[in-house]
């Protein structure tokens, strides 16, 4: 990965990026390389974590809710309120 830029060097025949023009030495790993990453790639790279099952888990029991609600309908969920409120 060139320096300057930031373009793939792979597969490249002359040491100049196609890019910029930047000169790199093969065997030389200081005049080219991976590009240290931002912090999102960072975080992008280490997968899914806590969060993210948290967030997929509360939208299942959404949908899930939002299926059931669906399928008995707004009159059972009046009466099921009546029933709460009797109590």
């Amino acid at each position: 990965m060139c320096l300057g830029c930031g373009s793939a060097l792979a597969g490249v025949r002359e040491p100049i990026c196609p890019e910029c023009g930047r000169g790199f030495v093969a065997r030389d790993r200081t005049t080219f390389g991976p590009r240290e990453w931002n912090g999102f790639a960072r975080w992008a790279a280490k997968g899914p974590g806590w969060v993210m099952y948290s967030a997929c888990g509360v939208l299942v029991a959404l949908l899930w809710s939002l299926k059931l609600l669906a399928v008995f309908g707004a009159s059972s969920l009046r009466a099921a309120e009546q029933v709460l409120r009797e109590r």
